[in-house]
């Protein structure tokens, strides 16, 4: 099922304690900032080219984009000095021929009820116009509640990610052809793209007091 918000989206993390960090507190505002690592993505669309005999898709044959992430994240954000980390997927579809906004948030998996980790996707279009799924910016959002609700934190970031250019540092994604009917696969630290870690820079921001019972 989707999200949809108004605000670009992702992610997660498990609490110890029941207040924001230090560095989130009302009385200092200060952004926290952390990093989140993207060790998997996984694209797989249709191609305008079926790959048989004239290049006609068959009916039974089509089928909708699918994207897979894979996230560590720091397992604790009360206490930002833990080395732990919570690994987390995310999974979203749309029909083919289609495409994303940033103001349609799919749900990845949370460690708790207090967390709503989302993420969204937006055309990424810094480097030329392009085909949306080889050039796209990846929003991550965790929309949090401490003390029973009494307190919210948002922690947004985002990257962009392009395919099939080395040289670019955006091109995180590997596409290649499959067989006929399979279209197109993408995968991280292929042949054709960068190799490294991928991550996304975090901040904490939007502390919002809603007094006693979060009403």
């Amino acid at each position: 099922m989707l999200h949809h918000r108004p605000t670009p989206l992702l992610f997660l993390f498990r609490f110890a304690h029941t207040l924001p960090p230090p560095s989130l507190s009302t009385n200092n505002p200060t952004p926290y900032t952390e990093r989140w690592l993207i060790p998997r993505m996984d694209l797989h669309f249709m191609t305008r080219d079926s790959g048989l005999p004239g290049g006609q898709w068959p009916p039974s044959a089509l089928f909708d984009t699918t994207i897979f992430l894979g996230l560590i994240l720091p397992w604790n954000h009360t206490v930002p000095q833990s080395t732990s980390t919570f690994t987390t997927t995310c999974t979203a579809s749309w029909p083919n021929g289609t495409f994303p906004s940033a103001h349609t948030e799919f749900p990845c998996t949370s460690p708790t009820h207090r967390e709503n980790i989302t993420f969204s996707l937006s055309p990424y279009t810094g480097l030329g116009e392009r085909k949306p799924e080889l050039s796209f910016s990846l929003h991550v959002v965790s929309y949090i509640d401490y003390d029973e609700g009494v307190v919210s934190v948002t922690y947004f970031g985002g990257v962009d990610v392009t395919a099939n250019q080395p040289s670019e540092e955006t091109s995180w994604l590997t596409c290649l052809l499959g067989r006929p009917l399979d279209g197109m696969r993408c995968r991280l630290n292929g042949v054709a793209s960068k190799r490294g870690q991928l991550d996304v820079e975090v901040k904490g921001s939007s502390v919002e007091g809603k007094g006693n019972g979060g009403t």
